[in-house]
């Protein structure tokens, strides 16, 4: 079985890694807030709660969980961020001093980060039995002829990381690979299946295509 090479959508990259860096933030936030100079940890770190460390060190957990594409790490963050939301909510109401307004910023990050993560493009590579990349790029409907394994099938959508095929009762199942062909790509190309329906498959391609290559099939449909 091939492996899918993943694409990090940047917005997941620079998320999961504030949610690495986040101990020290919350550190230094916590420090100037108290009024005490970031050099003396310990004393800045007597004011915090010691049954909240947990909501303190599992950031880091689930940040390198989702940067290496780990299903755990998904749940994980489904389960951490309403618990966050609710408990720096709770905060905020207790004590809406200027540290604890920090946590609405918080919760408004962690509401957004819930939405983005929970849409089923962004977590189908953590929760599908089956190898599957991001899909970073919007489809476009576009009916290309072209030869899978040696047998002409035809498309339905197409963008530079997968493609849709007519092909009823297919029998691969998701994480095999296929060959694919065309005259207007410069080489032949290796795809993974990675979704089977009864009208059709749905391919990822192990090598993107570039701009030139896209082009050049758009204009062969047209033409």
């Amino acid at each position: 079985m091939s492996r899918v090479r993943y694409r990090l959508p940047k917005a997941l990259i620079v998320f999961g890694s504030i949610l690495i860096a986040s101990p020290v933030l919350n550190y230094f936030a916590l420090a100037s807030s108290l009024g005490i100079p970031f050099s003396y940890p310990r004393l800045v770190l007597s004011f915090v709660n010691p049954w909240i460390v947990p909501l303190l060190i599992l950031p880091v957990i689930i940040g390198v969980g989702l940067l290496r594409i780990k299903k755990w790490a998904w749940y994980l963050f489904m389960i951490y961020a309403p618990v966050l939301i609710g408990y720096n909510v709770y905060v905020l109401i207790e004590r809406p001093d200027a540290f604890n307004i920090s946590a609405l910023l918080i919760t408004i990050l962690f509401g957004a980060a819930l939405v983005f993560i929970a849409h089923k493009d962004i977590s189908a590579p953590y929760v599908k039995m089956y190898p599957r990349g991001f899909r970073l790029e919007k489809r476009r409907p576009l009916q290309l002829e072209l030869t899978i394994n040696g047998q002409p099938r035809t498309t339905r959508d197409l963008s530079d990381t997968g493609v849709y095929v007519d092909w009823p009762d297919c029998p691969l199942e998701p994480g095999h690979t296929v060959k694919l062909q065309h005259p207007e790509l410069n080489s032949e190309r290796s795809a993974t299946v990675v979704r089977v329906d009864a009208a059709g498959v749905g391919l990822f391609f192990e090598i993107e295509l570039n701009r030139n290559e896209l082009r050049a099939l758009r204009s062969a449909v047209q033409s």
